[in-house]
């Protein structure tokens, strides 16, 4: 930008050795002014490299008045994530930046607990303000801004879309190398709209320069490689499992259908089509509405396979579903680390229930007819039975589906697979080497980027600031302890 004569402003927390209005942030969630102090060297040294000519600007220069004392009148976590202050969604920001710390989906508000959650939304209105003001006095034609869920970025972003200004939202695609990525940019949209996700799906699809053959072949890969237990733009989930184990119950006599659930923490607090798309306000409540139906037809039998992203959550929202055994007599609940073949069960079910999980478009790609009961980036690929209200679900299970075929199953395995990104060469990192590292650190690994050096090594930069971050962390206390209770 700088170089097409572009002035361009690299806005931060706040002042270099001076203000920052947040305590709290993504790298900080329980307000250790120490690592506030790392943060600012870290920074610092990151836009030591930019250009001269891009200018650091921070938040906190435009903070032009006292900021008023508000009293947040919220008594659940439901009331909490639907604060809004000056039309941007502070609660729901909030919300976000805490599940994604705790993976809590429904903190209990407790008097104990008040103090922090007021905390993260008196900064969203610092946030919000400041916005208002920077976005007023500067004019920019456009904002940039990384991912756009998070409390720091979310009230600029809606505060974007609030006064018309142009925004492009930053995401990293992930590679099969895990030390590479690529950039992935979001025109005011955030990265999970559905409907924006779906378009880009499909044009990266229509605008390769690659033929049909090739461009299948890259698709296939996706889910090839899912199956293979081989890396495929996300983490490898069914490398312990082996392959071709059922469960000891399976009886092929009987209507068998696999459910497959997801990692509702991950779009708990997005919004949108999240919450519009979902016909029910949980997974496990779903999966009770379809047991009790089916509950005195010994016909059908349902196989619930738990994520393994949940193997270590001890919430509710996952240890619940353990306990449908016992409620239920028509389902096997098989646990987030059990060796059953994950691809064995979908190929033996007569049909794939998902509320977004990925398992979703593999079936049907695996040619399985798929009911689709939430949002997810393929809701509107047309891969899916989808209901539109609860009851139609039920019929959907009972009759004979057909598996659905579209083109979009191709286009979403492109769209993970195609690394190369070679109709869009601005996605690449082309300024600096952004290829990340890690090194282990007392038994701690610690990631850093190959840009950062200290006395021409990239190693003892990171080994410097990991001992700095961790001396001054000690150093000061936290303000708040993070609140793990839940409703």
């Amino acid at each position: 930008m700088a170089n097409d004569g572009h002035e361009v402003y690299f806005l931060t927390c706040g002042k270099r050795c001076g203000k920052h209005i947040m305590n709290c942030c993504s790298g900080n969630p329980q307000a250790n002014k120490g690592l506030c102090i790392t943060c600012e060297f870290w920074t610092s040294k990151a836009l030591s490299v930019l250009d001269k000519r891009i200018k650091r600007i921070s938040f906190a220069d435009y903070i032009k008045d006292k900021q008023e004392k508000t009293e947040w009148n919220y008594n659940s976590s439901k009331e909490l994530r639907s604060t809004t202050y000056r039309d941007a969604n502070i609660g729901l920001a909030a919300m976000s930046f805490y599940i994604d710390n705790t993976r809590n989906l429904h903190p209990k508000i407790t008097p104990e607990s008040k103090p922090y959650f007021d905390n993260l939304l008196d900064q969203g209105r610092t946030l919000t303000n400041a916005s208002i003001n920077l976005l007023s006095e500067l004019k920019p034609d456009k904002v940039v801004l990384f991912n756009g869920r998070l409390l720091e970025t979310r009230v600029l972003f809606d505060t974007c879309k609030n006064l018309n200004v142009p925004i492009d939202v930053m995401e990293v695609h992930p590679s099969n190398n895990p030390n590479q990525s690529f950039k992935v940019v979001f025109e005011n949209n955030l990265p999970h709209n559905i409907k924006y996700r779906h378009k880009v799906i499909t044009e990266m699809w229509d605008n390769s320069p690659l033929c049909e053959e090739e461009k299948k072949a890259i698709a296939n890969s996706f889910f090839l490689n899912r199956r293979k237990s081989k890396p495929a733009g996300d983490k490898v989930y069914t490398a312990n499992q082996e392959f071709g184990l059922l469960p000891k119950d399976w009886n092929n006599s009987k209507h068998n259908i696999a459910i497959f659930n997801s990692s509702e923490d991950e779009f708990a607090a997005v919004g949108g089509d999240f919450d519009k798309l979902a016909l029910f306000d949980s997974q496990i409540e779903g999966i009770k509405f379809i047991l009790d139906k089916f509950k005195e037809n010994k016909d059908y039998h349902f196989y619930l396979r738990v994520h393994p992203n949940l193997s270590k959550i001890k919430y509710k929202y996952h240890t619940d579903l353990y306990k449908l055994s016992d409620l239920y007599t028509n389902i096997t609940v098989i646990p987030a680390t059990d060796r059953i073949d994950t691809y064995a069960l979908m190929d033996a079910a007569e049909k794939v229930i998902v509320f977004g999980s990925t398992m979703g478009v593999e079936a049907a790609y695996w040619n399985k007819p798929v009911i689709l009961l939430g949002a997810s980036l393929y809701y509107y690929g047309d891969i899916c039975h989808t209901p539109k209200k609860k009851e139609e679900t039920i019929p959907m299970i009972e009759s004979a589906l057909e598996p659905k075929s579209d083109i979009f199953i191709q286009k979403f395995g492109y769209y993970i697979m195609d690394f190369k990104r070679a109709t869009f060469e601005e996605q690449m990192y082309r300024y600096f080497d952004y290829t990340t590292y890690s090194i282990s650190i007392g038994g701690l690994k610690a990631h850093g980027v190959n840009y950062h050096t200290l006395l021409g090594s990239k190693k003892l930069f990171l080994f410097t600031i990991s001992a700095i971050r961790l001396i001054l962390e000690k150093t000061f206390k936290n303000k708040f302890r993070l609140p793990t209770e839940e409703e």
